[in-house]
């Protein structure tokens, strides 16, 4: 039992640092096109321009349709879904909100990360929180403690 734990930790670890890693876009576009020809024959210099266009001129996470990330290779139609109804039902408000969908690898999100960012929301939210919403989309426990010593 402790040793899965201790692998579970470790790979936990793992793909944080990998997350994290300072690559370059050079790096993460070759990496994509290792992916991607692994799924058939990829054109490198027009996915490098492709890459780097998108790059020039991030994706809006919050304003963006499913053709606009279909440009992203790497992406299946699931996580493009995902990603769309994420945003759909409360917008990004960070990039580490895409370890929320849980159909994305960490190796995907760090990918994806020089190629996307998050503006403004194109609709305004309530920003007050009512207790029914709240009560009604969570699962909550109340826990109460009665020390007779002090009364």
């Amino acid at each position: 039992m402790q040793k899965i734990l201790y692998f579970c930790v470790v790979k936990a670890l793992l793909a944080a640092i990998l997350l994290v890693a300072n690559l370059s876009l050079d790096d993460v576009i070759l990496d994509i096109y290792n992916a991607a020809t692994e799924l058939g024959e990829t054109d490198y210099e027009q996915l490098q321009t492709d890459l780097y266009a998108l790059h020039e001129a991030p994706i809006d996470l919050n304003n963006t349709s499913a053709e606009e990330l279909s440009q992203l290779y790497f992406l299946s139609p699931r996580q493009i879904d995902e990603i769309l109804i994420y945003a759909d039902k409360h917008p990004f408000e960070s990039l580490y909100e895409l370890r929320m969908i849980t159909s994305l690898a960490d190796y995907e999100i760090r990918d994806l990360l020089p190629f996307v960012r998050v503006g403004a929301r194109a609709q305004e939210h309530n920003l007050y929180l009512y207790a029914r919403e709240v009560f009604a989309h969570a699962s909550h426990e109340l826990i109460t403690r009665l020390d007779a010593r002090n009364i």
